[in-house]
């Protein structure tokens, strides 16, 4: 038994190993001994100083409060926030004593849809605690010698009012990665028409209709046939069948429906005939008050991480694509 255990962690160690060794580029410097200390959220977390900047490991932020998505064939990370993480750090590792190479970094790393600097030192991929400000607020305790990073109540927040700020050829592109049906992709066209003459971002709402539909595949009670985008319910519906589902003869039937029901919720001005479920929207207590996109939690949807994952697992994938 103690002889599989051992073989187990060996492995264990030589992939941990080659994921960092793999990221080993040239060396650039060594860190700065230092007894500042760093926190995340209120947690001691490792940190290293490279001329006069505060840098912490990336893969340790998973245990602050973050979300750390890694492609290991791209050699890229994607960093964000997840409010709903339990905080789990680990040992903080004494850095005022010894210094460390300092390597170029070879993996990418994206912060809110913007490549963030990153070098590898002590075996770990690190960025700049100042990268992390999209989500929070960075600060020097000069008198305590501390680096502190704190959550912004707004940090996950995206309007959903506004210009697009990608175009629908990127949207499309983003779409096809992912494996999405034809009909979806050529919905895309659509989104950007109607975002111009709502005011409303196109991306927004055609990332809600990849997770409304699967990207196209329909893969719940919704069939293709309806052309409903985003999972609008008749007036009369009464459970979750796909009668209880609103159905629409066009493709642009369905995705003007979809931006007129956000209307409903948003205050902006419907395009045409609108739905029965339109009303209903209307008459709820907070009917064209919705601003951001982490607000439709517990009103377009009764899950209240529906907006925040609309965000993070649809949204930001889409801005980060490359045409």
């Amino acid at each position: 038994m103690k002889k599989c255990i051992c073989i187990l962690l060996f492995f264990v160690m030589l992939g941990s190993l080659s994921f960092y060794i793999l990221s080993r580029s040239d060396t650039v410097g060594t860190t700065t001994p230092s007894t500042l200390r760093t926190f995340i959220n209120n947690q001691e977390i490792t940190s290293y100083i490279k001329d006069g900047t505060t840098f912490v490991p990336c893969q340790a932020l998973k245990d602050y409060g973050f979300t750390v998505e890694t492609d290991r064939s791209a050699h890229k990370m994607i960093l964000y926030p997840d409010a709903q993480k339990e905080l789990s750090p680990g040992r903080v590792r004494d850095t005022s004593k010894n210094t460390f190479s300092i390597y170029e970094s070879t993996w990418q790393v994206v912060i809110n849809g913007e490549d963030a600097p990153s070098y590898q030192i002590n075996h770990d991929v690190c960025i700049a605690v100042s990268a992390l400000k999209p989500f929070g607020e960075v600060d020097f305790i000069s008198a305590e010698q501390k680096v502190i990073f704190r959550f912004s109540t707004t940090f996950q927040d995206e309007p959903i009012k506004g210009d697009a700020h990608i175009d629908a050829e990127t949207a499309k592109a983003w779409a096809e990665s992912k494996g999405a049906a034809q009909l979806f992709i050529d919905a895309a066209d659509l989104y950007w028409k109607y975002g111009k003459a709502t005011g409303l971002r196109p991306e927004v709402l055609y990332a809600q209709a990849a997770k409304e539909t699967a990207y196209g595949k329909y893969t719940g009670n919704v069939v293709p046939e309806q052309h409903n985008f985003a999972g609008i319910k008749t007036v009369t519906a009464s459970g979750d069948t796909t009668y209880d589902h609103e159905s629409f003869a066009t493709a642009e039937d369905g995705v003007r429906a979809h931006f007129n029901h956000m209307a409903a919720y948003v205050g902006a001005k419907p395009v045409g005939e609108v739905h029965g479920r339109y009303h209903v929207v209307l008459s709820t207590a907070w009917a064209g008050s919705i601003r951001t996109v982490s607000e439709l939690g517990g009103r377009w949807a009764p899950d209240k991480d529906y907006g925040n994952s609309i965000i993070h697992d649809y949204l930001y994938p889409m801005i980060q694509t490359k045409k």
